[in-house]
């Protein structure tokens, strides 16, 4: 199965305009490989998933963002439901089974029995694919991936031995990928009060929660995927990570480019949530979300006695 990585290699030595790369698993020195054939004043955009258990299994690399950020005219986003492997070089583009590994593409010494099959860009499926890949991923920056990394090492020695699983097997393991159903495309926005509580529901411990909390921790648990049997830490890191694909939350982290008042917030939140009557309640729901799981990403400060939410990396703390 050579020739899938090496004919992958010779048409990114051709590309004139833009790159995609989509795979959900992505491994830095193959990245390193392919980035050599790829002419420096191409656009490249890499998607991928990052799933905390499967980066410290080894079939993804964070350091994918390390490679990245260097090559001008680049960017890495992420995806949690992404299981397609999707390659477009211009006018071309590649679909099938191979991810960007060296197992899938042929360059070791035990390779898999992966294809990779040429399509046309005009194909209205391909279209249709590429256009909800690039509108629902989210940006990795300088600040998101120090996040990441550190809610990795915060999980590391929770990460039981059997998550330390070779790729064949994750790549075959139908509950370890059970990603297919993931409604990330929603109009989802959190329902349960104190997100602290959303653990206790995953793990069954229900019997201090009110009838209320209980419902509303079952629906935000159905926005997400998430193994059965976590321990808290990982549970919530995984919850992390997928909150900021929810397209609100992608919205609103981009609207904290700025300090926002709690008046202003909540105008630009029933903007887009016109339905909603309620929607100071919304906001603060939210805002306990962000807070919770990003507590390094997010601040609040009230001075004059008005609340001021503001993305950390954006500003410095007022």
């Amino acid at each position: 199965m050579v020739e899938i990585g090496n004919r992958l290699i010779e048409r990114l030595s051709r590309a004139q305009n833009r790159v995609i790369l989509a795979a959900p698993f992505i491994k830095a020195n193959v990245l390193q490989q392919l980035f050599a054939s790829i002419p420096t004043d191409v656009e490249l955009i890499c998607i991928t998933r990052w799933k905390l258990e499967e980066i410290v299994a080894g079939v993804s690399d964070l350091d994918v963002w390390n490679l990245i950020k260097e090559r001008p005219n680049s960017h890495l986003s992420l995806i949690s439901n992404l299981h397609a492997k999707y390659y477009r070089i211009d006018d071309s583009c590649f679909v099938g089974s191979a991810n960007l590994t060296k197992a899938a593409l042929g360059w070791s010494s035990s390779p898999n029995l992966e294809f990779l099959v040429e399509i046309s860009t005009q194909n209205n499926e391909a279209k249709a694919f590429e256009v909800c890949l690039l509108e629902n991923c989210i940006r990795v920056d300088q600040n998101l991936y120090e996040e990441i990394a550190q809610k990795l090492e915060n999980i590391k020695d929770w990460l039981p031995p059997f998550l330390f699983l070779d790729e064949e097997y994750l790549a075959s393991h139908e509950s370890y990928q059970n990603i297919h159903n993931l409604p990330i495309l929603d109009k989802w926005i959190p329902s349960l009060r104190n997100p602290e509580d959303l653990y206790q529901v995953y793990a069954g411990q229900v019997d201090k929660l009110t009838t209320i909390s209980r419902e509303f921790a079952l629906r935000d648990l159905e926005a997400f995927v998430i193994k059965k049997g976590l321990p808290r830490p990982i549970f919530e890191a995984n919850i992390a990570i997928q909150l900021l694909e929810k397209p609100i939350i992608r919205s609103l982290d981009s609207y904290f480019e700025a300090p926002r008042r709690f008046g202003e917030v909540t105008n630009y939140l029933q903007s887009k949530l016109i339905e909603i009557e309620d929607i100071d309640r919304v906001w603060q729901t939210i805002m306990r979300w962000l807070r919770y799981f990003f507590p390094d990403r997010y601040g609040l400060s009230i001075p004059r006695h008005s609340e001021v939410f503001y993305r950390r990396s954006a500003i410095v703390d007022p």
